[in-house]
């Protein structure tokens, strides 16, 4: 908005968009209210540099009979120069223009003075920012789950691999040894097998906690009673006729929701304990590799609900709002610049956690299930091995097959693997214009 728009004491909202626009008048250059509303409400948004865009608008108001156009564009030049100094920002960030000039143009369709404007700088910008950002966004978010798979995935392969090497290098060994030694082969792989009955039954024991864990994060990040307590704080602030009593209000609504992340904070902790006590149980007494679940920060949370809390606090508190607001109002701007940002860090939290938590228990399935095959597979490779040297050559051709798609499948892996991070390394452009 205009300078002579802002309310002096209006609380800003300011909520998550794909950039925003300050505009001031290139006529009168910044003015105080200009800075104040800059430095109080503008400048301390993380991420500033890549969603602000700075318009000096009214450049048609620089216009005289006695200014050449390369005065005026000299002038525009240092009005673009002092403000970026002044404002602390790139001078490709800032855009001068005349709104009023495209208006005119574009009713008229006249081109020619749309271009005077200079309002198509802007629009490019604005277009390319938000079709980059985005970009970034599904970038990061289809990253997270995509790794996941490709890793799930290269275990599976260098599980099978390994295997058939193994088994080509023990059949090989065979074809010059005695049927003793084929014997022996094959009650190890029917130890194997009854080693690995005994990890299936750890196996559904572990689900049960798995599940038990699951659920409890899921009551304790439901979004949905995250929105129920911003619902009754909403009206507590609305119906409260002091400050004090809204001040107890959002206390009491930030000590639940800081509660209920820390108790499942604690319930993760005792997950990944959970998860490396398995791992090391299924290496060392079943001979199942270990799954490398990726760590899950969740210090992230509660410094992001200090921090909302502390904008409350400043913005929400104080007899002094009481004085400027009605409590319905007051009430509605909590909700909106504040509690959908702290509903916003439980549905992260809810849906991050779930993802998580499967992470490590379906890779821990397919190996154990990759592992069950294999056992069979032994089991039966012996005992053709044991009714003719021919089943021996024969199975041996088998293996090494498997082996050759195995390893094709790697090189397939790689491929897109590469290509995938390819094309998710999306990098943060500095300067969009």
């Amino acid at each position: 908005h205009p300078p002579h728009h802002r309310g002096a004491h209006d609380v800003p909202r300011l909520p998550d968009a794909a950039a925003m626009v300050f505009v001031v008048a290139a006529d009168t250059g910044l003015t105080s209210a200009d800075r104040d509303l800059w430095a109080e409400h503008i400048a301390p948004i993380e991420g500033l540099e890549h969603s602000c865009f700075i318009v000096l608008n009214k450049i048609d108001g620089l216009r005289d009979g006695a200014k050449t156009d390369s005065q005026l564009l000299l002038q525009i030049d240092r009005l673009v120069k002092s403000t970026a100094e002044t404002l602390g920002v790139a001078p490709t960030r800032i855009f001068a223009l005349s709104a009023q000039q495209a208006f005119a143009a574009k009713i008229a369709g006249d081109r020619d003075n749309l271009l005077k404007s200079r309002l198509y700088r802007l629009e490019q910008a604005l277009s390319r920012g938000i079709v980059h950002e985005r970009r970034l966004g599904h970038a990061v978010a289809v990253g997270a789950e995509v790794r996941a798979v490709l890793g799930q995935s290269r275990a599976l392969i260098d599980s099978r691999l390994s295997f058939a090497r193994q088994q080509v290098e023990e059949l090989t060994a065979l074809q010059s040894k005695n049927q003793k030694l084929v014997e022996t082969l094959a009650k190890k792989a029917a130890s194997e097998r009854a080693r690995l009955e005994q990890a299936r039954a750890v196996m559904t024991g572990l689900r049960t906690v798995h599940n038990r864990h699951l659920d409890a994060l899921i009551r304790l990040l439901d979004p949905s009673q995250a929105r129920e307590a911003a619902t009754r704080a909403r009206a507590a602030v609305g119906n409260s006729a002091f400050s004090s009593g809204i001040g107890e209000t959002l206390d009491a609504y930030f000590a639940n929701a800081r509660q209920r992340l820390g108790e499942a904070i604690a319930a993760i902790e005792e997950v990944k304990k959970m998860m490396a006590t398995v791992n090391r149980k299924f290496v060392q007494d079943y001979q199942i590799s270990a799954i490398e679940s990726a760590d899950f920060a969740t210090g992230r949370f509660l410094a992001e609900l200090d921090r909302l809390e502390e904008r409350c606090a400043r913005d929400f508190k104080g007899a002094s709002k009481l004085l400027m607001r009605r409590g319905a109002t007051l009430g509605s701007l909590f909700f909106d610049s504040v509690a959908l940002k702290v509903i916003h860090i439980f549905e992260i939290a809810d849906r991050e956690a779930r993802t998580w938590m499967s992470g490590f228990i379906r890779p821990l399935e397919a190996q154990l299930e990759a592992a069950q095959e294999q056992a069979n597979s032994r089991i039966e490779g012996m005992g053709r091995i044991q009714n003719a040297e021919t089943d021996l050559l024969a199975r041996l051709e088998e293996l090494n097959s498997a082996a050759r798609e195995a390893e094709a499948l790697r090189e397939q892996w790689q491929a897109h693997h590469e290509r995938v991070i390819a094309l998710l390394n999306v990098e943060r452009e500095s300067s969009l214009v």
